[in-house]
Formats: structure tokens, sequence, C-alpha cells
């Protein structure tokens, strides 16, 4: 009897572990996936304002469409994996739980490495738009200076 208890109090507690970090995992994927969302938002912006003056000399930056569409799947499976799997599922024994939640967690851990990635590539993106813009007013800037 007492070795069930001692059983039972073990698979709680795992459970309850599993829960805890799901949870912190889901927290953390949830804030990448907003910061991405933002981002994305930020593109569809810039793409749908015309700027104010037109030059002849800039170049729209164009964005991959990969990369876009990559982020598009990984939140289309995020949201199917938080609706169509649960741990009350009462179908399930216990080890095919743990296992289903193993490869969430592989899953969620894969997709958070690839929207780091992205965002980095964004990060790597808006720095070097920025170095462009310097060097076009330097340039502007010069220009200014000869004519005078």
């Amino acid at each position: 009897m007492y070795l069930d208890k001692c059983l039972i109090s073990k698979m709680l507690n795992e459970l309850k572990t599993t829960r805890y970090s799901q949870k912190k995992q889901t927290a953390a994927i949830t804030d990448v996936l907003d910061k991405s969302n933002n981002a994305l938002l930020q593109i569809e912006a810039s793409r749908s304002l015309k700027p104010a003056t037109s030059d002849n000399n800039s170049t729209p930056y164009t964005y991959n469409k990969e990369t876009v569409n990559a982020l598009t799947r990984i939140v289309d499976k995020f949201m199917n994996l938080l609706n169509g799997c649960g741990p009350a599922n009462e179908r399930r024994n216990f080890e095919e739980y743990l296992e289903a939640a193993e490869q969430r967690t592989e899953f969620l851990g894969c997709n958070i490495i690839k929207l780091l990635a992205i965002w980095d590539t964004i990060q790597q993106m808006r720095v070097e738009l920025e170095n462009l813009e310097l060097e076009i007013n330097n340039a502007y800037d010069t220009e200014d200076e000869d004519c005078f």
C-alpha cells in the first residue's frame, strides 16, 4: 500500500513539474511570437506606406518570402499544438502522455530557435538599413557642401 502511494505521489509530482515547465515554455514562446508578430506588422506597415518624397536613387528593401512563410507556419503549428493536445485526455495512459509532452517540448524548443534566428535576421536587416540611410544622408551632405 505504501509503495502505491509513493508511486502515485511521484507521478503527481512529475505531472506538476511537467505542467509548470510547459507553462513556462508557453509563456516564453508566446513572448517570442508576440515580438515576431510585431515585426511582421511593422514589415507590412512599411510595405503599405508610400514615402512622402520619392527618390530615384533609393531602392525598396524586399523581405525574404521564405522567412515570412516559415514564421507563419511556426505560428500555425504552435496554435494547432495548443488547441489539439491537452494533458486531460483520458484515453491515454501516463507513459503516452509523457511521450507526447516530450515531443511537444522538443517541437517548441526547435521553433524557439527558429524564431530567434528570424528575430536576429530582422535585427541585422534593421541595422543594415540604418547604415544605408546614414550613408545616403552623408552622401547628400557632401554633395550639398560641394555645391557651395
